[in-house]
């Protein structure tokens, strides 16, 4: 709860911000909310607050896609089309590491085993020459 008090109940404000596509950079320069390092500091005392706030980047992901998306939609000055492209491919690459669950490249398997590995050292057993009697 400690950090809860560090960010002044501004916490819910912050994640809006985040799902609606903008940086956590951004939203801590402003002077109503706690600066970036007060909040990466409240991220490592508590893990609910990192969660959520790892919960809304991934949700923002998708409000950066939206704008995107509306912005290669709607007509555009052609001598700015490589920067809306270079947008793009950013969004892409974002969203491939913020949701890669959903538009990462490889699959995420959470695999369940035993990963027990026993070793041990004993003296080889001698093969014998087919036909030998031992006596």
């Amino acid at each position: 709860m400690k950090s809860e008090i560090i960010l002044k109940g501004k916490l819910e404000n912050i994640i809006e911000k985040i799902e609606q596509g903008n940086t956590l950079t951004r939203i801590c320069k402003d002077k109503a909310y706690p600066g970036l390092t007060t909040v990466y500091k409240a991220m490592r005392e508590d893990d609910k607050i990192h969660q959520a706030i790892m919960k809304a980047r991934e949700v923002g992901t998708y409000s950066i896609l939206d704008q995107i998306h509306d912005e290669l939609n709607t007509p555009q000055d052609p001598k700015y089309f490589q920067q809306y492209r270079e947008k793009a491919v950013h969004a892409r690459w974002l969203a491939s590491k913020l949701a890669s669950g959903i538009f990462g490249d490889k699959q995420k398997i959470d695999q369940k085993t035993d990963s027990k590995l026993t070793i041990s050292w004993a003296r080889p057993q001698e093969q014998k020459a087919p036909g030998v009697i031992e006596g």
